[in-house]
C-alpha cells in the first residue's frame, strides 16, 4: 500500500513543492469534512493558500453564486507566480473556549499587500448528533436514523439529546422491538447481478442513506451487505431533503493588521465558520480570494473513538 500511496498521494512528495499552492475545497463536499484540512495543513510547505467555497458540493457546480468563481483565484495566483510578483501573506489561529462555549479565529495580515475586504462565513449543520455538513441529503428523522439517541464523548455539562424535547425531539424517536429485531435479507440470484439489478440496489442506497442490520448474503464476489432497503411508498412522508448552507458574518478589526471572528456555539447543532480575505490582484483585473481553515464548534466528536482493523465505517 505504501509504494502506491507514495505515487498517488500528493502529500507524500510535499517536500518537492516549491511553487505556490492553492487548496480548493467546498463546505458542502460529499466526501470531505470542511475542517479536514486542519489535519495536515501545518505540514504543507509555504507558500500555500486555501480557497474554501461556501454553498457548493464536491463538483463545485454551484461555485460562483455565493462568491467570486474559483477560476479567478487560480488565475490571480498563477499570474503572480509566473511574473514573480508578491503574493498576499497572512496567518490565523483557531481557538475554543470550553467555559464560554465560544470558538474564535484570529487573522493576521503580515505582508505588503493590504486586504480590500475581510469577512466571515458561518453555517450550522442539522443536529448535534452528526458532524455532517454535506450540502444536501435525504434523511429519515422520525425513526432516529439521522439523529442518534446517544451522544458519545459529550463533554460534561452539554445538553442531552432531548431535554424536554427542546433540542432535537426527533432524536428521541425509538424503534419498536420488531423494528430493532428486523433483519433485511438480500438473496441474490445470477439474474439479479446485472446492470438493472445493480442500479436498483444503488438507487436504494442513494435515496435512503438508511442502513438496517443487513445480513451479508454475498453472491460470488458481490457483497450486498452495504445495501440500504428500498423506500416503500408509505415511508416517503418520513423522509425529507435537508440542506446545509453558509451565510456571511462580520469580522471585527481589533488592530491595524488583526481581525477576529468569535461565535457562540449553537446548542442544537455543530457550527462551522471561517475567514474570507480578498486582496487586489496582480494586474488590476481581478483580485485574490483566499480563506482560513474552518473552525467547527464544539470540537468534540459525537462518536466513540475507533482505531485498528476492527474499525469500519458505512455510507450514510
Amino acid at each position: 500500500m505504501k509504494p502506491m500511496m507514495d505515487l498517488i498521494d500528493p502529500f507524500a512528495y510535499k517536500d518537492r513543492y516549491t511553487m505556490p499552492k492553492v487548496v480548493i475545497s467546498a463546505t458542502g463536499d460529499e466526501f470531505f469534512m470542511p475542517d479536514d484540512i486542519n489535519l495536515w495543513w501545518d505540514e504543507m510547505p509555504e507558500p500555500k493558500y486555501i480557497r474554501m467555497m461556501p454553498n457548493t458540493d464536491h463538483s463545485t457546480l454551484l461555485n460562483g453564486f455565493s462568491n467570486p468563481h474559483l477560476a479567478f483565484t487560480i488565475r490571480s495566483t498563477y499570474l503572480a507566480a509566473v511574473k514573480s510578483q508578491p503574493l498576499p501573506e497572512f496567518t490565523w489561529d483557531l481557538t475554543e473556549d470550553k467555559e464560554t462555549r465560544k470558538g474564535r479565529i484570529d487573522l493576521y495580515v503580515t505582508g505588503e499587500i493590504k486586504p480590500s475586504m475581510i469577512f466571515g462565513w458561518m453555517g450550522d449543520n442539522l443536529s448535534r448528533f452528526r458532524r455532517d455538513f454535506r450540502i444536501a441529503g435525504v434523511r429519515n428523522n422520525e425513526k432516529g436514523n439521522y439523529l442518534l439517541p446517544d451522544m458519545p464523548n459529550e463533554p460534561e455539562g452539554y445538553p442531552g439529546p432531548c431535554p424536554d424535547g427542546a433540542v432535537c425531539p426527533d432524536a428521541c424517536a425509538t424503534r419498536t422491538e420488531e423494528e430493532e429485531e428486523e433483519e433485511i435479507e438480500l438473496v441474490l440470484t445470477d439474474a439479479d447481478i446485472n446492470d438493472d439489478g445493480l442500479f436498483e440496489l444503488y438507487k436504494a442506497f442513494y435515496i435512503t442513506g438508511d442502513f438496517g442490520s443487513s445480513k451479508n448474503r454475498g453472491h460470488g464476489s458481490f457483497d450486498p451487505s452495504w445495501i440500504a432497503p428500498m423506500l416503500k411508498p408509505e415511508d416517503l412522508l418520513d423522509y425529507q431533503v435537508q440542506a446545509n448552507t453558509f451565510r456571511k458574518t462580520m469580522a471585527t478589526q481589533v488592530a491595524d493588521n488583526h481581525w477576529v471572528i468569535e461565535l457562540e456555539e449553537n446548542p442544537e447543532t455543530f457550527r462551522a465558520f471561517f475567514f474570507e480575505i480578498q486582496f487586489p490582484g496582480p494586474d488590476g483585473i481581478h483580485g485574490f480570494e483566499y480563506t482560513s481553515e474552518v473552525q467547527i464548534i464544539p470540537t468534540y466528536r459525537p462518536f466513540e473513538e475507533c482505531v485498528g482493523e476492527g474499525c469500519q465505517g458505512s455510507f450514510v
